[in-house]
């Protein structure tokens, strides 16, 4: 079998790790290596705290947080993985939040131990905060080391740099193909005919360098986090629809700024940056499984801001339907939100 996946990010790399098991398929992988949203991401995985009403969202993120201890023990590799725990911060709903991650440590041992804190010893001396909630097993992911670690088990995987669309890959005799770019959904899935409901994001993050430390994650209310490298603090990341460039914005960078200096001083340099796309759908919900009108195409999109959290398992499914027959869930088939047009209307127009 011969299988074409166009996009090596957290899904595309973790469906062609999986797919290599088999011997028999010969994979070949499409990236250019541009917008790429998992090698500009430090991935936070803490699921548990998020008040999404969304039920088969949670679902997904939550079975991608535990998929990690089979990913780390097939890849024998920890590497990308910090397990450095979260601080969660939003003092009007406190109890509530405490309420939730009451309930889902229940079913969740990975969370290890959970507890409301007034002070924390792995946070910042300077760290403005009255209360909130520590996680134990939360932990964050570095996408780029992620991909390297992947690429390096995946010897057999041929890897083609270059921009290609689906309809360039029809006629290039693969049994199989796998749609997994990310934002760039619109330029790559170009056949005709078809309703596409997507809008790619630009998250733009911020890394100042930082006295040595091991301080845990730091989740407050609102949408920018801090995150800790030995030598490192990163702030962000934003959320721009439909962005008109994809360079630093000043005005972006500024917002990011004054957004983490009501918990933290930052330090006095100008940043670096990191800067990637997402996919998102008028759900926000995660989709994957066959194109409407195929059964040798599948497509990936949707992931959003938590794509490090679900991507490994979506990349798992899609390997287990593809080898094992293994039945995908229709919660998230596709054709919600990518359908072949049968009439053109107004709601068609609209996202």
């Amino acid at each position: 079998m011969k299988i074409a996946i166009i996009g090596f990010g957290i899904v595309g790399a973790t469906t062609a790790l999986y797919l290599s098991d088999n011997k028999n398929i010969e994979i070949d992988v499409y990236d250019d290596n541009l917008y790429g949203g998992t090698k500009a991401a430090v991935g936070i995985v803490c699921p548990w705290s998020v008040q999404r009403r969304n039920k088969a969202w949670y679902q997904l993120v939550e079975r991608g947080a535990n998929f990690y201890q089979k990913l780390i023990k097939d890849l024998d590799d920890d590497s990308f993985v910090d397990h450095s725990g979260a601080l969660i911060i939003n003092e009007k709903r406190h109890e509530f939040i405490w309420e939730l991650i009451s309930k889902r440590y229940i079913n969740n041992p990975i969370m290890k131990h959970i507890e409301e804190v007034t002070s924390l010893n792995r946070i910042p001396q300077d760290l403005k905060f009255n209360k909130g909630i520590y996680i134990e097993g939360a932990f964050k992911v570095d996408g780029a080391q992620y991909l390297k670690t992947v690429r390096h088990h995946l010897s057999d995987v041929n890897f083609i740099n270059e921009t290609t669309t689906l309809s360039h890959l029809l006629n290039k005799g693969y049994d199989k193909i796998i749609l997994a770019p990310g934002g760039r959904l619109h330029e790559v899935m170009d056949l005709p005919g078809y309703v596409i409901k997507h809008k790619a994001q630009k998250g733009m993050l911020l890394k100042y360098p930082y006295p040595k430390n091991n301080h845990t994650m730091v989740l407050p209310k609102g949408e920018i986090d801090l995150l800790f490298n030995e030598y490192e603090l990163i702030v962000g990341a934003s959320h721009e629809t439909d962005p008109i460039h994809m360079d630093f914005d000043l005005d972006i960078a500024n917002d990011l700024k004054n957004q983490a200096s009501v918990y933290l001083n930052l330090p006095n340099v100008d940043p670096t940056y990191q800067i990637g796309l997402r996919a998102l759908n008028p759900l926000n919900l995660p989709i994957y499984g066959k194109l409407d009108g195929y059964d040798d195409i599948y497509i990936v999109s949707g992931l959003g801001s938590s794509g490090l959290s679900s991507g490994p398992i979506i990349g798992y499914d899609l390997a287990q339907n593809i080898i094992n027959e293994v039945p995908l869930d229709n919660t998230y088939n596709p054709k919600q939100f990518i359908y072949k047009k049968t009439k053109e209307s107004s709601y068609d127009r609209i996202y």
